[in-house]
């Protein structure tokens, strides 16, 4: 059991920090003054830090971890956050076009070495209305995770902060 955690960390828990920490400077090069931190955090607190911790280690057996490869880590960390920044880009900085958002990740995704094909797919607002939509089911196959809970908790957490902030 042991074993395991420290596997989870280090195939999990260290691509989700570094994941975190990358956004954190890229968001920092530029002054954003009007940035709304308390937007990002409740996502990252709720879905990165929680529920998507707990999907995946529902989901990948000691075997699965020690195959997993941080890039698909990185992968959907960065495609869920570009996903709620997209949705909530209004509220994280209203005086800005939404174009911030593709400048930032596509930076990202360049940094942690994503090849386009892997994001591209992706490249428009998650549809949050229609229960276990296909982006839901295309992310958690990679991970065994259940598709209709990463929709389910996703959805509810990325629209949470225009009812609870």
């Amino acid at each position: 059991m042991m074993e395991e955690i420290s596997l989870g960390q280090q195939k999990v828990g260290n691509p989700q920090r570094e994941v975190v920490e990358a956004l954190i400077e890229e968001l920092g090069l530029q002054p954003r003054p009007n940035f709304n931190r308390a937007v990002a955090m409740y996502y990252m607190e709720r879905m990165l830090f929680s529920q998507l911790l707990s999907l995946l280690q529902n989901a990948l057996s000691e075997q699965d971890l020690k195959v997993l490869e941080e890039k698909q880590v990185h992968w959907l960390h960065l495609v869920l956050l570009r996903d709620h920044f997209r949705h909530n880009a209004d509220l994280l900085l209203p005086s800005e076009p939404e174009t911030w958002v593709d400048s930032i990740f596509d930076n990202l995704f360049k940094q942690f070495e994503i090849p386009e094909s892997m994001h591209k797919r992706f490249d428009v607002k998650f549809d949050l209305d229609t229960f276990n939509a296909e982006w839901a089911r295309t992310l958690s196959e990679p991970f065994g995770m259940r598709s209709d809970k990463l929709f389910v908790s996703h959805s509810a957490i990325v629209t949470g902060p225009r009812e609870e902030l």
